[in-house]
């Protein structure tokens, strides 16, 4: 019995230790959290204010990425038409 427990742990031992690793983080956050003795209102507080930090930081970059992109996206639109405009142009005079 404990052969075929040792085998087990030895094929799964990433899938355990990450299993425990997390299990041991969120314990402690959570003595952590109760130990603070804070008001729940000054938690919600700082929960609502790091999320909209968080949100506002996720705009800035989708503002930056996107016109980047639907510069990159036209630009290969744009040489795709061209090809086409031209193979065409080809087989007509072919």
């Amino acid at each position: 019995m404990l052969c075929k427990f040792k085998n087990a742990f030895s094929r799964h031992k990433r899938a355990i230790s990450v299993s425990v690793v997390s299990a041991i983080m969120a314990c402690m956050s959570c003595v952590a959290a109760f130990a603070a003795e804070t008001e729940t209102s000054s938690m919600q507080d700082a929960f609502k204010t790091s999320v909209g930090s968080i949100q506002s930081d996720l705009m800035g970059y989708v503002m930056i990425a996107v016109p980047v992109a639907l510069a990159i996206l036209g630009a290969i639109f744009g040489i795709k038409k061209a090809i086409g405009f031209f193979k065409s142009l080809a087989n007509k005079a072919g």
